[in-house]
């Protein structure tokens, strides 16, 4: 039997703006524990998992692993996150998958679910357009292999391929990703 939905955070980008592992970035969130910090990826786990009901995490399994969640392994390591996409949905059993970059540390648990009780392939948008944070259908893994496999790994290319719907975020704030030190200031 099929579950119904699943979570995964990807893990294994270059974090070329950041200049250090972005997954690995101390993070402190006040409301839930104003004097412990975690890894931001962590924190973005425990989001997603609350959301879905479960969450594994895209990316070396050896350089993650110890964050505390199942890690699989993303199948072409270095070709973004469309590759990491394909491995999350080659490993799910969920006919409905929530995947989100792990740089969105103000994810809303009850937006997330939302976009996973509309039981179509959405992705969250803002006035940057759509951010990496959506649900796909398992049976989207063909059309994102295909694209990796052209080596054409355009994000908005990939959702116009599937026909994805783009679903306004209920706040700007929700989707401030972390990209640089500067955004890493302005978030805490």
């Amino acid at each position: 039997m099929w579950s119904l939905s699943a979570g995964y955070v990807l893990v294994g980008g270059r974090s070329t703006r950041m200049g250090r592992d972005k997954a690995l970035l101390e993070w402190r969130n006040p409301r839930d524990a104003p004097n412990e910090s975690i890894a931001l990826a962590g924190h973005v786990a425990k989001i997603v998992e609350v959301a879905a009901g479960s969450v594994t995490l895209v990316g070396d399994p050896d350089h993650y692993g110890h964050l505390g969640f199942p890690v699989v392994d993303d199948l072409h390591p270095g070709l973004g996150p469309l590759s990491g996409i394909e491995a999350a949905l080659s490993h799910t059993a969920a006919d409905w998958n929530l995947i989100v970059a792990c740089d969105l540390p103000n994810l809303d648990p009850g937006f997330l679910r939302m976009l996973l009780n509309r039981k179509e392939n959405v992705v969250a948008s803002d006035s940057n357009g759509p951010a990496l944070c959506g649900v796909l259908h398992r049976d989207v893994r063909s059309a994102v292999a295909q694209v990796v496999g052209s080596g054409q790994l355009s994000w908005n290319g990939f959702l116009d391929r599937i026909g994805a719907v783009r679903v306004p975020a209920a706040s700007p704030k929700i989707l401030a990703n972390i990209n640089t030190p500067q955004d890493l200031v302005t978030h805490e």
